[in-house]
């Protein structure tokens, strides 16, 4: 059964790799993506300024229902506090906090409906990954590193 999905970040890292996986198995993906030309092919590109209230809005009145949203645009400024503007700051939480909650808040009605959801938020912001193995190793080299007392089952 072929499902619907909307991913933020889809031009570039996860999101991108998230996004070839589900179209590989033919789902339809709708890939929100800053830059026009950076969605996968095959996907319904949208392009959208996610660190601005209003594109997210009206990105979550896009016609038909989705079968998931994966969270996965993430940015990052890295400085000094003192260093970074507030339009900075702002520009990061507009990303990284409130799109994806304005977004969830938009799709929850329809996603209420479905018979079993996961709430999925990701980005690798600090640290750009070639592949979703990629990222898998790296999560497993931070438990070992931290001693995590999470196994790959808590995933």
């Amino acid at each position: 059964m072929s499902r619907t999905h909307l991913i933020t970040g889809a031009g570039s890292g996860i999101g991108r790799v998230v996004a070839e996986r589900l179209l590989a198995r033919g789902d339809e993906v709708w890939a929100a993506v800053r830059t026009p030309g950076r969605a996968p092919a095959g996907c319904v590109e949208v392009v959208v300024d996610l660190s601005d209230a209003v594109a997210v809005a009206r990105l979550a009145r896009w016609p038909g229902s989705f079968d998931s949203v994966v969270h996965a645009a993430g940015v990052v400024e890295l400085g000094r506090v003192e260093e970074l503007t507030a339009a900075a700051w702002h520009a990061q939480l507009g990303v990284n906090l409130v799109a994806p909650a304005l977004l969830t808040r938009a799709v929850l009605p329809q996603l209420r409906e479905l018979d079993e959801v996961a709430y999925l938020r990701f980005a690798s912001v600090y640290q750009a990954f070639e592949s979703l193995d990629d990222f898998e190793s790296a999560i497993a080299q931070l438990r070992r590193d931290h001693g995590s007392a999470a196994s790959a089952s808590d995933d």
